[in-house]
């Protein structure tokens, strides 16, 4: 018996797209073309085209039609600079003020003195005690929470901890909270174990808490990961009230958070930590990538006293140990001060970008903190993110399109996020925001030809 009718133009519609007859970003036909062009009904059609979008082979906006959707990949995000010609606005990492001196300059101190046992022997436990002092300094420099050593884990990254976290908390086919529009690693990570992620709206304090109990009830979700300071896309920080609500809903329905906090350095006064709130239930992420240099793959956990163990077998089974070397020249740099001193640079240099943001981008719906690493931009309405970002490359500058951290898609929006740190000069950023601007001022079909 032969498969449906939506099925069959379903099946062909993602065998253009795969073939490249129908390019990512392309507009669809409308459903009466497509009736027409199969001989069925614009019924059947749409059925066809929600299976596509099941499939996340395609996605549809009120009003716009349905387009070749390109799946998101942290590939598309996070994207090195390689041509000095072109503004890369896609990526959050600090500001290059010498930090590879500052750290090549540890590496000699270290290569001149004793290990004192750090390098020439096995460790248990996810590391040496000494890297999880320093690492509970780095944390409680900006974040109100109470850490026993014994519940610190040291990761290679947060994207590590983040992935191992979540391999641990949920199985496969489990649903698990996340903001609307979330950080692409974290959309990674479900992809390759299989995990669904369930969008919860935002306001203007961050995750809704009665939308996140609606979800944990409705969705059986097993697990929230929530971004509370700075959050990457939207530029929301949780206020101190937002976070005992949202660890009180945790607390009553017994589910697992994974707070990644690896921008609370950008905070003006240091907030609780909603893991300081529901310790039974979290767990705590920071890392040193966003303030320091993302070279230095070096983060640290905080999790519930009845996880240690499991972790640390996780740990060895993985890696054996994340390594000393780089978790040695980390904790120099805590103890010294340098860090610190670099993270305020990063801070202030924030606060005076946005402010250069605020001048340049009079057309554009702006969301961010003070002192954020980038802005959350709606476009005009004249303006689709996807060709947006089309214009935007053609005047040689990279921006990232919403479709990249979208969740669910009926709370799609038209935006862009805009790093303002990935620049080394204001001079630079400010002509590639004054550009983005005008583009906005534009006709999208003219910006597209002219550029």
């Amino acid at each position: 018996m032969p498969p449906p009718k939506y099925l069959r133009i379903a099946a062909d519609i993602a065998q253009q797209i795969d073939t490249q007859v129908l390019k990512t970003g392309q507009k669809l036909p409308t459903h009466r073309q497509l009736a027409q062009r199969y001989g069925t009904t614009t019924v059947t059609v749409s059925k066809a085209y929600q299976e596509l979008i099941k499939q996340q082979r395609i996605e549809s906006f009120i009003g716009k039609g349905s387009f070749v959707k390109q799946p998101p990949s942290i590939t598309d995000v996070i994207l090195a600079n390689k041509e000095h010609s072109e503004a890369n606005l896609s990526i959050l990492q600090p500001i290059n003020v010498g930090q590879n001196s500052l750290l090549n300059h540890q590496l000699a101190l270290i290569a001149q003195e004793k290990s004192h046992g750090l390098f020439d022997t096995y460790v248990e436990n996810s590391g040496h005690d000494i890297h999880k002092q320093a690492g509970i300094k780095w944390c409680q420099h900006y974040t109100e929470i109470d850490i026993n050593p014994e519940q610190v884990l040291l990761a290679n990254g947060a994207q590590n901890a983040l992935f191992s976290l979540l391999q641990q908390l949920v199985e496969p086919g489990d649903s698990v909270a996340v903001e609307t529009f979330t950080y692409p690693g974290i959309i990674s990570i479900a992809q390759q174990l299989g995990i669904n992620l369930v969008g919860i709206g935002l306001d203007h304090a961050g995750i809704c808490p009665e939308k996140l109990e609606r979800a944990i009830i409705e969705k059986n979700i097993k697990a929230a990961v929530v971004i509370p300071s700075h959050q990457n896309p939207c530029g929301i920080t949780m206020p101190a009230q937002r976070r005992h609500e949202t660890a009180e809903v945790i607390k009553k329905h017994n589910i697992y958070l994974i707070e990644d906090d690896i921008y609370a350095f950008l905070n003006p006064a240091r907030l609780p930590a909603i893991s300081q709130l529901a310790p039974e239930q979290c767990f705590y992420l920071s890392s040193l990538s966003k303030a320091v240099s993302p070279g230095l793959r070096c983060a640290y956990m905080v999790v519930p006293k009845l996880w240690v163990e499991t972790m640390n077998v996780m740990t060895r089974a993985s890696l054996w140990m994340p390594p000393p070397l780089m978790f040695e020249l980390a904790s120099r740099l805590i103890e010294g001060g340098q860090a610190f001193e670099l993270a305020q640079y990063q801070k202030n240099s924030a606060s005076k970008r946005q402010q250069i943001a605020t001048r340049c981008l009079t057309q554009f719906a702006l969301h961010r903190e003070p002192n954020s690493f980038h802005v959350w931009a709606e476009l005009p309405t004249h303006w689709n993110a996807n060709q947006f970002y089309v214009a935007a490359k053609k005047a040689n500058i990279t921006v990232n399109a919403s479709k990249h951290f979208c969740v669910s898609e009926g709370d799609y929006i038209d935006a862009i996020r805009i790093s303002l740190v990935a620049c080394d000069s204001d001079v630079k950023l400010e002509q590639s925001l004054i550009t983005l601007n005008n583009l906005a001022l534009s006709d999208n079909k003219c910006a597209l030809d002219d550029y």
